[in-house]
């Protein structure tokens, strides 16, 4: 019994080995035979890479002919093409080349083919083509929602750049060769990621523009890259862990306040001297802020031109407030030279003066009055809203009381109240009082600190 169970594992040994000698294993590597780039070793972009090739394994079955146009670890395209059996003729495929970024003018670029059988095993050719980029104009068009900005190429650079002035740090746009988008040649609009663009049409989606801690004063695009980068000040302002964002001339956020609660200010030097007095107080040992505001969202501007906050409710129309328009004031608490040009301006929360009201009909702002401005004296209006069509406060004889030496009421309707004879210029707080109607408005002036 013995001896029959030796017998068959020896036989069973003799015929495994047997059968794996005689096997044949199954090993090869595919062939391209011949590849020819038809369109010739430059390339004009936008265009298109016109190839024939023959490729073939005479063992193995043929899987894909995979084609990478690349520079070096950048693939600006890729193609799988299948193939089947074991002997493939390609002619005049074609593999489209759009306007994309990074595009060099004169670069050499590798279009590579990699041929790879159903066992996985490949072989790769690589040819080279010269690429030649669009010849784009001198003046390239920003288009956001009808606000167009000329960009200028900056000579010797793929770059072109917007003129000095203000403009927002957070918008969508398309950029194009031409005013009327209809007859652009080239079109960039959404990129994979804010701040980059690709080629689209008239009707594809703006790229996103997004720099919300910069002020910017300056856009500019890079027509080789695809990217748009900007120039100006870049500031992280936190109020009461609110990040502000660039918005024109200022920094902005919508802060929601609660009455007497307190808050920091982060992000810039010496904020203590900066705020705003009608809502904010400074305690100098916690270095802490109160919000003496009632509790609600409020629109917080800061100027890092004039180092001051205003605070406000653009939205609010009377009675919930009343605003102060004119020339010659200011709710900072020091005078900056640069108020001195300013005035008679309806959405500019620098030349504008919130009166918050404070129970009674009665309403207060501090505001800084000087007879120097470029206009001559000081001209302040209280409107009922910000247009100009709004109701205003209409003074008489009876309407001034508190320190009001120098200070007159003119105008065609009484409206106006106007610096005079022996006017001190300084920093004053205005209570006005309403009981009685816009038509005979008091105010109190209380001077609280002398120029």
């Amino acid at each position: 019994m013995k001896k029959r169970a030796n017998y068959i594992l020896l036989l069973t040994l003799l015929l495994g080995w047997g059968c794996t000698k005689n096997d044949p294993v199954r090993y090869s590597v595919p062939a391209i035979n011949s590849v020819t780039i038809n369109t010739g070793s430059e390339l004009s972009v936008p265009g298109a890479i016109n190839f024939s090739a023959n490729v073939a394994d005479a063992v193995t079955p043929l899987s894909t002919l995979e084609v990478e146009v690349k520079d070096g670890a950048n693939v600006f395209l890729h193609k799988s093409i299948r193939t089947k059996g074991n002997s493939v003729s390609l002619t005049n495929e074609v593999l489209d080349f759009p306007f994309l970024p990074n595009v060099k003018d004169g670069k050499a670029v590798d279009v590579k083919f990699t041929l790879i059988n159903v066992d996985g095993n490949e072989v790769t050719v690589t040819k080279n083509i010269t690429l030649k980029r669009p010849i784009l104009p001198d003046t390239l068009y920003l288009k956001s929602g009808g606000a167009d900005v000329k960009l200028a190429k900056i000579t010797g650079t793929s770059q072109y750049a917007s003129e000095e002035g203000s403009y927002k740090s957070i918008f969508t746009a398309k950029v194009a060769t031409g005013n009327d988008l209809e007859t652009a040649s080239f079109i960039w609009g959404a990129g994979q990621s804010a701040n980059n663009a690709l080629i689209t049409d008239r009707f594809g989606s703006d790229m996103n523009i997004s720099f919300p801690t910069w002020l910017v004063s300056r856009i500019i695009f890079d027509a080789e890259t695809f990217k748009v980068s900007v120039e100006g000040q870049e500031v992280t302002l936190v109020v009461k862990n609110k990040t502000f964002s660039g918005n024109g001339s200022y920094f902005y956020s919508k802060v929601s306040f609660v009455k007497n609660e307190e808050f920091d200010i982060t992000g810039i030097d010496n904020p203590e001297l900066q705020y705003n007095r009608d809502f904010f107080t400074y305690n100098a040992t916690t270095k802490k802020f109160t919000f003496t505001g009632e509790t609600g969202d409020w629109d917080v501007y800061y100027s890092l031109k004039y180092k001051y906050f205003w605070v406000n409710r653009m939205n609010d129309v009377y009675p919930k407030c009343l605003w102060g328009v004119g020339h010659g004031f200011n709710s900072s608490f020091v005078w900056n030279t640069g108020f001195n040009s300013i005035g008679w301006d309806l959405d500019d929360p620098a030349q504008l003066a919130y009166f918050r009201p404070i129970g009674g009909s009665k309403y207060q702002a501090q505001v800084y009055l000087v007879n120097t401005h470029d206009w001559g004296d000081f001209d302040l209006q209280l409107y009922s809203n910000r247009t100009w069509s709004a109701d205003m406060a209409v003074f008489d004889d009876t309407s001034f009381t508190g320190d009001a030496e120098g200070i007159k009421y003119a105008g065609g309707a009484s409206a106006d109240i106007l610096s005079t004879t022996g006017f001190v210029p300084g920093f004053y707080r205005l209570t006005v009082d309403v009981s009685a109607g816009l038509p005979k408005t008091k105010i109190l002036f209380e001077r609280l600190v002398t120029q």
